[in-house]
C-alpha cells in the first residue's frame, strides 16, 4: 500500500488547484462513458476511455504519469525527431509534439488495432489545432526482427489497454484460433526508419520487450538516439539495462517528488506501494540530462501560453 507521503506526493494539484474539482466532479460521476475528450495541461485535447488506467489518470489528476511526461517535456527541445515506442493513444507523443513544435517530427508505434485507431484520431485533433505538426501513427510492433508476430491480450485489457505483450517467436501458446491474440507486423526500428531520419529522443514502452526492441535498434543507439524514457520492473540490472550500459548510455531511474523530478543511481530501489511504475532514464549526455532535470517545479502542468 501506498504509504502517506506518497498519498501526499500529488503535485497534480498542487500546481494546477483547478485539477481537484475536476477530481470532485469524477468522483461524484457514476459514468459508463468509454470514450470521453479532455484538455491536457499543454492545451492539446485527447480522446481517452475513461475506465481505462490512462484516461482514468486523465480524468482525475489532468494527465497520465506526470514524472515521464515531464522527463521528456525538458528533454525534448525544438525541432528535433523523436520516437514514441509503444504509444498507446498517444499521450506522451503530444507531450513530445508540444515540445519539438512543427520543426520537428514524432513517429508514433503502436500495433493494436483499437489504440492504433484511438491514436490516429488523437493525431487528427492536434494538427487540427496546431498546423503544421509532422505526426506519424505505425501500426506495427518493434522487436529484434522483421517477422510476422502476435499480440498477447489479457484479460484486464479493458480496464488497463497498455498490458498487451508481444509473444515471442515460435512460442508454443501461438496456434491458429488462439482466444486473447491479435496477429501483427513485428519490425525492427533500424529498418523501419531510414538513415535520413535521426531521432534523438525514444519513449518506449512495449510490456517486457524493450531488450528485443533495443536489439533491434543498434544503429539508431549507436548513431543519434540521445535519450531513452523507459519503464522497468525487474531488478538491477536487468537485460535491457545491460543492453543499454553496454551501448554507453549513463543511466538512472527517475523519481518523482513533490518539487520535482529528481535524477537517482539506477541501482536504487523505487519506494514500495508507489503509484507509478520504475521509470528510468538512459542518456548519451549525461551532464545536460542533469542541467535539464535539475531545477524546480512541473513545466509541463503550468506550461507557457502564447
Amino acid at each position: 500500500m501506498p504509504t502517506l507521503s506518497q498519498r501526499l506526493n500529488k503535485p497534480e494539484y498542487l500546481f494546477r488547484p483547478q485539477q481537484l474539482l475536476q477530481r470532485l466532479r469524477a468522483l461524484n460521476a457514476s459514468s459508463s462513458e468509454r470514450e470521453r475528450t479532455f484538455s491536457l495541461p499543454w492545451g492539446l485535447p485527447i480522446i481517452v476511455d475513461p475506465q481505462d488506467t490512462i484516461g482514468r489518470a486523465v480524468w482525475h489528476l489532468g494527465l497520465y504519469d506526470l514524472l515521464v511526461s515531464e522527463t521528456l517535456w525538458r528533454l525534448v527541445s525544438p525541432g528535433e525527431q523523436v520516437l514514441d515506442v509503444g504509444a498507446n493513444i498517444g499521450h506522451m507523443a503530444s507531450v513530445m509534439a508540444m515540445r519539438t513544435g512543427p520543426s520537428g517530427q514524432v513517429i508514433a508505434f503502436e500495433p493494436h488495432p483499437l489504440l492504433h485507431a484511438r491514436l490516429q484520431r488523437n493525431l487528427e485533433l492536434w494538427r487540427a489545432k496546431l498546423p503544421g505538426l509532422r505526426l506519424e501513427a505505425r501500426a506495427v510492433a518493434v522487436g529484434d526482427a522483421n517477422r510476422p508476430g502476435h499480440l498477447s491480450i489479457p484479460t484486464s485489457f479493458q480496464e488497463n489497454a497498455g498490458t498487451a505483450s508481444l509473444v515471442e517467436a515460435g512460442s508454443a501458446s501461438v496456434t491458429p484460433g488462439t482466444p486473447g491474440l491479435v496477429a501483427v507486423d513485428v519490425r525492427t526500428l533500424d529498418s523501419e526508419l531510414p538513415a535520413s531520419l535521426t531521432p534523438l529522443v525514444m519513449k518506449i514502452d512495449v510490456e517486457g520487450g524493450e531488450a528485443a526492441a533495443f536489439r533491434g535498434a543498434t544503429r539508431l543507439l549507436s548513431t543519434c538516439v540521445r535519450d531513452i524514457v523507459f519503464e522497468d520492473h525487474g531488478a538491477w540490472p536487468t537485460p535491457p539495462m545491460q543492453l543499454l550500459r553496454d551501448a554507453g548510455y549513463t543511466l538512472f531511474r527517475l523519481e518523482k517528488t513533490l518539487r520535482g523530478p529528481a535524477l537517482v543511481p539506477p541501482e536504487t530501489p523505487p519506494e514500495t506501494g508507489a503509484w507509478e511504475a520504475p521509470s528510468f532514464l538512459a542518456t548519451r549526455q549525461p551532464d545536460r540530462a542533469r542541467a535539464l532535470l535539475a531545477p524546480r517545479g512541473w513545466r509541463c502542468l503550468t506550461p507557457p501560453r502564447a
